[in-house]
């Protein structure tokens, strides 16, 4: 790095530290993004993300800690795993990493979130929490900040960032983890920071190396440009086939928690006996319906959750909400659906309800998806 004066002339050089150096480190890289984080240039990648509100270092979820989680003015929600280059066996597992990270994020319900943030417990919690925010947002719409953080939450539209002194270019070949999450919105993105020592101090350079967005039923591609990969996730159309390698029956059954691959497959063949069409991707599958002349998703099945009919799950595909308000009233008793339906979150993980609790709902599944795949055989 040059600092020259108007005519050209070369007045100082700096000159880059090695990653291989052991002078930063990774509690300093941390601390340095959360009290600086334009450093990570999310506005590059996302205009979504382009003011980051730290949050906290060392989040804690079931898998571990996130490094350092923020938001956004918006309610979106950013992870960042730092990586330093001299740590090759960290790299290799990190996409996996962030994306475990990404998931139990989504599990939690917006007052659990708050108390991750500030360590305290209950209405506490959430007070504590928009004190933070009212730091950075003078006035801020409460409800509606927290109804976009529950979305967030709910629909894991995260900005999942990975940062280091030097990014690996093998790091975007572990594509294969970002498919263990089709639940997920998510982006992802590589970033570098490379120092230069000054003095006693050092200058910092940040740049975006890749990024990537991932979507529903996608399929990875891998591009090389001058020996660095570059990775995409699209999602195909309606009108194309499937990826290759997608699952099917069988296999998916074989990865469900015992006892409720029985009940899930007296429920499938029903629906393949009655030639709903069943759109299997690479983890799991949807139910389609064809309005329109176009073909939309009503419901998503993967080995541990399911799409359930909230309000938001509604809207977002342009559901008939009188019948998806009628599923919810049928399954209120079930205590996961009806906090699901509380705060307008769409998936349930089979992990936080009982074998019986799953079969009643997989009956009531059933009958909503029966009534709506009607509900368009009538319009057309």
């Amino acid at each position: 790095m040059l600092i020259v004066n108007k005519n050209g002339t070369i007045i100082k050089k700096f000159k880059a530290i090695s990653p291989r150096n052991k002078t930063i480190k990774e509690e300093f890289l941390q601390n340095l993004i959360f009290q600086e984080p334009e450093l990570l240039l999310t506005q590059d990648i996302d205009t979504d993300y382009g003011r980051l509100i730290p949050l906290r270092r060392e989040f804690s979820v079931s898998s571990g800690s996130i490094d350092v989680l923020y938001c956004t003015s918006g309610g979106r929600l950013c992870i960042v795993e730092t990586k330093l280059w001299r740590n090759p066996e960290a790299h290799r597992t990190v996409v996996a990493q962030i994306l475990d990270y990404a998931t139990d994020l989504s599990n939690l319900s917006f007052q659990e979130f708050c108390e991750g943030i500030t360590q305290e417990r209950g209405t506490s919690a959430i007070q504590s929490f928009f004190k933070i925010i009212k730091k950075y947002i003078r006035d801020i719409d409460e409800i509606n900040f927290q109804f976009n953080i529950q979305e967030s939450l709910s629909t894991g539209r995260f900005l999942l960032l990975i940062v280091g002194d030097k990014i690996y270019p093998e790091v975007a070949l572990l594509t294969e983890s970002i498919q263990s999450a089709p639940h997920l919105e998510f982006k992802l993105a590589l970033a570098e920071l490379t120092f230069y020592q000054a003095n006693s101090g050092y200058l910092v350079a940040p740049r975006i190396v890749r990024q990537t967005t991932e979507v529903t039923r996608a399929v990875v591609k891998i591009r090389y440009e001058q020996e660095k990969p570059e990775v995409d996730v699209t999602a195909f159309e309606e009108s194309e086939q499937p990826p290759r390698g997608k699952t099917n029956l069988r296999e998916f059954l074989s990865q469900m928690p015992e006892g409720f691959e029985d009940i899930f497959n007296s429920i499938i063949q029903g629906w393949i006996e009655s030639r709903f069409m069943i759109s299997w991707g690479t983890v799991g599958f949807t139910i389609r319906v064809r309005e329109a002349r176009k073909y939309k998703s009503i419901l998503e099945s993967y080995p541990g959750n399911i799409s359930i009919f909230t309000d938001s799950w509604a809207k977002k595909k342009d559901l008939p909400l009188e019948i998806c308000r009628e599923f919810q009233e049928r399954v209120r008793h079930i205590e996961e659906a009806n906090r699901l339906i509380m705060e307008d979150r769409v998936y349930l993980y089979y992990k936080r309800i009982s074998i019986e609790e799953y079969s009643l709902l997989m009956s009531e599944l059933d009958k909503t998806v029966r009534e709506i795949i009607e509900h368009y055989s009538t319009i057309e």
